[in-house]
């Protein structure tokens, strides 16, 4: 397979980027912030990079693991956060950029 910049030893990444509705009891909250696993990356070779592109202030993501997190003293409602996905190149692999994923977090 050719790649994007016309070399024949490299090959293209199919990353397949699922997300889940996650709910959080405001009880746990109420002392220290809390991390919830959303995202889940397939078919991605080399280093990952999560970067939230819009959403609640209340909401962080962590660029390396993806967790996501709700900060403490956060209101019942819900929530919302834009991520997008990039895999680093490798020697057999180009860099891909994956489209945005939004994700839903409630909090009861």
């Amino acid at each position: 397979m050719v790649g994007s910049n016309g070399n024949e030893n490299e090959e293209e990444t199919t990353d397949k980027i699922t997300s889940k509705y996650r709910s959080i009891k405001r009880k746990k909250m109420r002392k220290q912030s809390r991390y919830l696993s959303a995202l889940k990356v397939s078919g991605a070779k080399g280093t990952k990079k999560f970067v939230k592109t819009s959403g609640s202030k209340r909401l962080t993501i962590n660029s390396k693991t993806g967790k996501i997190k709700v900060k403490k003293r956060t209101k019942r409602g819900t929530y919302y956060i834009k991520v997008k996905v990039t895999s680093a190149a490798t020697a057999n692999y180009n860099a891909k950029t994956s489209p945005v994923k939004k994700i839903k977090v409630r909090v009861k």
